[in-house]
């Protein structure tokens, strides 16, 4: 039962008042409570989910063989469920509570030269932190032999996302310091209901 100032008995002329009245606290409370655990239930089964796909393609520039920078281009955002975009490439959640989330993204791409090895992770912002890292484990590469031939790969990771958090895809060119155009991109992220309470 929920904790619940029951009134004096001493303001009351009868016990069947008093009674009354402490019945109604009693059932008042509950229905708060109640109406509590239905708003979190509903926060929790209503999975978020956000999509964004590229519209115009933009070379980014690679000053570092190796390093990762955000991928150029200009995105569309796409079915949003307490997710927004609020700058390109960069699906945030907006949502509440934290939430495992699963992301897929498919990425195509050209390269300035021939015989290069782009390679593309995920990065993702904690905003409670007030920073960001790569994610590592989300790693794929794609070897382009002549750089005018468009190649194809997709990612796959998993990470918990709290309210404000951002992901975003970011790309390197792991052979030299030639450029890389990412042509194509769709990004998905949907929550997962694993269970788990955080």
């Amino acid at each position: 039962m929920p904790n619940v100032i029951l009134p004096d008995p001493a303001g009351y002329e009868n016990w069947q008042d008093w009674a009354y009245e402490n019945n109604k606290a009693i059932l008042e409370a509950q229905e708060e409570e109640e109406r509590e655990r239905s708003d979190e239930i509903y926060r929790v089964a209503r999975v978020p989910y956000g999509g964004l796909f590229l519209t115009t393609p933009v070379e980014t520039v690679i000053s570092s063989t190796g390093a990762y920078v955000k991928a150029l281009g200009t995105t569309t955002g796409h079915l949003f469920r307490d997710f927004d975009m609020p700058v390109n490439n960069r699906l945030r959640y907006t949502g509440r509570p934290a939430y495992h989330m699963h992301i897929s993204c498919s990425i195509s791409m050209i390269t300035a030269g021939n015989q290069k090895k782009p390679s593309f992770k995920l990065f993702l912002w904690d905003d409670s932190a007030g920073s960001g890292a790569l994610a590592d484990g989300s790693q794929v590469n794609r070897f382009v032999a002549t750089g005018a031939d468009e190649g194809s790969t997709a990612l796959h990771w998993d990470m918990m996302l709290n309210t404000n958090d951002y992901v975003e895809l970011h790309v390197a060119n792991l052979t030299d310091t030639t450029n890389v155009t990412v042509t194509n991109i769709y990004m998905f992220l949907m929550g997962m209901i694993t269970g788990a309470k955080t």
